[in-house]
């Protein structure tokens, strides 16, 4: 009873953020709580995670698709799914890409995790120093990853990784001029 409670309220959270699930709560809210059996997360935490997801940009179908993908990843990467979500998100959002293109994120941040020595929760949490940043600067997410792994492996903390990259990328730009990265990789620019 009371797990259904809680459900229930967190739904009744995302409701006030979504139009999707103010049109068909009982369908979304089932479609969430699906989730909870391929996921590490109950159904409350993955209430929540979608709520980060919704107030992110990405309602209803795509959403919920974006949820699925951030089980996964969660699973994969040994975090929460809210967590995936973030990272997911800021990935998406920075740089601009479509929400079906979550898989490849997804993938992308595992491997940055599986390659480096960082976590997905530290990828997540810090990625937004560095992300807004370079995706202006027109550097891709692999380009900022592959760095984010290389400095890691060889023993630099995520967050001092994170804030050396947007250093290099600011001075990239200073010194090369903004459209540096239309000829140059993010390492060839350093």
């Amino acid at each position: 009873y009371q797990l259904a409670k809680d459900f229930e309220q967190a739904m009744k959270e995302v409701e006030t953020i979504s139009e999707a699930t103010q049109e068909n709560f009982d369908g979304i809210a089932s479609s969430v709580f699906a989730l909870s059996k391929i996921s590490p997360d109950g159904p409350v935490k993955l209430a929540k995670a979608y709520y980060q997801i919704v107030s992110a940009g990405y309602d209803g179908a795509r959403g919920l698709k974006l949820l699925e993908t951030a089980t996964k990843a969660a699973t994969a990467g040994v975090t929460s799914t809210e967590t995936a979500a973030d990272g997911i998100t800021t990935v998406l959002n920075a740089f601009k890409l479509e929400a079906e293109e979550a898989d490849v994120v997804a993938d992308a941040l595992f491997q940055t995790v599986k390659l480096g020595k960082t976590t997905f929760e530290e990828l997540s949490s810090k990625l937004s120093e560095v992300a807004p940043l370079a995706a202006a600067s027109g550097f891709s997410f692999r380009e900022v990853l592959a760095a984010v792994a290389s400095l890691t492996k060889q023993g630099v903390p995520t967050a001092q990784a994170m804030t050396q990259i947007r250093s290099a990328i600011e001075a990239t730009s200073e010194v090369l001029g903004d459209g540096a990265a239309k000829s140059l990789t993010l390492q060839n620019a350093f």
